[in-house]
């Protein structure tokens, strides 16, 4: 064969080049829905309206750069303070293996955390050499551990399942759909969030 011959795929090889392709399409087509999903999240938790007359406080407290699946092009994670717990907002890609192909869907999973030391550090300054010795086991480097509380499934075409829990669907598209959903999750994770974070402390 030449140099200047291209390879060129035959046989399964090319059937399972065109299926690559088609992932890279969906994966696409999962990542604007769920960019979409996070940026209509945040206007919910900035939007004090939407909980106007009751007396619950919701916060978004970082638009941070964490993320825990290793697909960088997906949505970061939202964390927000609610009711005074903290909770987080992860956008994940998962598979489905389907007779003789793999089904990928998108999945918005809500959880909370608590802090791995006290709520506030004994040792804030970074020069403290008692800060690096007392908090050598901190594992994470913001000092907390995640609990993953509810999952919630979407397709290519913006639409959402829940995964049991709350046995509905949402679009996307549609923020009325979103807020319905983001209130319900926190109002059935809420008291699961509460006795997790503070399994830690009680005897």
């Amino acid at each position: 064969m030449g140099k200047n011959e291209s390879l060129k795929p035959k046989g399964k090889g090319e059937k399972a080049l065109h299926r690559l392709i088609a992932i890279n399409s969906e994966i696409k087509a999962l990542k604007d829905k769920l960019d979409r999903a996070a940026k209509n999240l945040i206007s919910i938790i900035e939007d004090k309206e939407s909980l106007k007359g009751f007396s619950v406080t919701s916060v978004l407290f970082s638009k941070s750069k964490k993320q825990r699946n290793m697909l960088n092009v997906l949505p970061k994670r939202i964390e927000f303070d609610f009711n005074n717990l903290r909770f987080y907002i992860d956008f994940v890609l998962t598979s489905l293996e389907k007779d003789d192909h793999t089904d990928i869907k998108g999945s918005i999973i809500y959880g909370t955390n608590r802090t791995l030391c006290f709520s506030d550090c004994l040792f804030p300054e970074k020069n403290d050499s008692k800060k690096c010795e007392n908090c050598e086991r901190i594992v994470r480097c913001d000092r907390f551990e995640d609990k993953p509380l509810i999952q919630f499934s979407v397709n290519q075409n913006g639409m959402i399942k829940s995964n049991g829990d709350l046995n509905d669907e949402w679009w996307i598209e549609e923020k009325k759909d979103l807020l319905d959903l983001h209130l319900r999750a926190l109002g059935l994770i809420w008291k699961r969030a509460l006795d997790w974070t503070s399994e830690n402390i009680l005897p």
